[in-house]
């Protein structure tokens, strides 16, 4: 016996449950004529915007509200498009009329009539939640959690940049005693505000970062003679050793630090450039703590 196909119809979806779907998923349809460059969004669309929907919105002031690099990539893959008839998608982002900053990822496709675009039609969605996820998880690979300073991982991975022309080591001098004498806790507190003091004192510096234990590390970028810079590493320490406030005690320690410069910064070896700031950190320790010592030119 033969079997007979079955045609089925499938039902169409009434306009308010796509206007609630789309909603859900903080997403809109655009819409622009390329002669004149006329916009149509969705009231998505322009809640992402954080324009009025009873509001007429050209291109020029939406191109506008697009940071300089996303707008770079946008104009670029809508002239793309243009010429090729190919889609496209890609994130960006944006500062709203409101001032407030989001992320949205663009999809769009062309429009042709007889051979030649006349239309770019699309779908936007607001991602900013999914960045600021991503975010949060690379902070989590990328910090200490103690300090929030920059981990070894992101300290090494730096090294090779070719950004920085010295590395400096700092280590705390009587931290084992603090632990020892007042717990953990105290401790704890002194590498956070030594952390906060490195930040506060090295705005320029490429990174700064907690390596482990009682160990930080910066590097410098170019600017400074080294002279200018090894005085000002060693009035660095001094400042940093300041005593820390904690539950009504302040605690005492000095910090020792090593200095490492390079000529070339962009050959360098990472782990002999640390070797020999962290053999210049230990030479200090060994002259008496609470100095900067530099190591010999490599």
């Amino acid at each position: 016996m033969a079997v007979q196909p079955v045609h089925r119809t499938e039902p169409a979806l009434p306009a308010p449950m796509l206007t609630r779907a789309a909603s859900l998923a903080k997403a809109g349809a655009w819409r622009c004529e390329l002669a004149g460059n006329r916009l149509g969004w969705t009231s998505g669309v322009y809640r992402m915007f954080g324009v009025d929907a009873s509001m007429r919105i050209d291109r020029p002031t939406a191109v506008s509200l697009y940071e300089p690099q996303s707008r770079e990539t946008m104009e670029r893959l809508r002239a793309y498009a243009i010429a090729t008839g190919k889609p496209f998608t890609f994130d960006a982002e944006l500062v709203r009329i409101d001032g407030e900053r989001r992320w949205i990822r663009v999809w769009g496709e062309v429009e042709q009539h007889h051979g030649r675009a006349v239309a770019l039609n699309g779908w936007k969605q607001d991602i900013t939640d999914e960045r600021r996820a991503i975010d949060a998880l690379r902070a989590l690979a990328e910090n200490d959690p103690l300090t929030g300073l920059a981990n070894r991982a992101a300290f090494q991975a730096r090294l090779e940049s070719g950004l920085a022309v010295a590395l400096v080591l700092f280590d705390l001098d009587g931290f084992k005693q603090i632990n020892d004498r007042y717990g953990h806790a105290a401790g704890d507190q002194c590498l956070r505000v030594l952390g906060e003091r490195l930040q506060a004192a090295l705005p320029d510096a490429v990174i700064t970062a907690r390596l482990g234990g009682d160990e930080f590390a910066t590097l410098l970028p170019p600017g400074q003679t080294r002279l200018a810079m090894a005085r000002r590493m060693d009035s660095l320490a001094r400042s940093l050793a300041a005593p820390v406030d904690w539950d009504g005690r302040l605690l005492q320690f000095g910090v020792s630090g090593g200095i490492a410069f390079t000529e070339d910064p962009g050959r360098i070896e990472p782990k002999q450039w640390l070797a020999a700031a962290d053999a210049a950190l230990y030479e200090a320790k060994r002259m008496g703590r609470g100095r900067v010592r530099i190591a010999p030119s490599f």
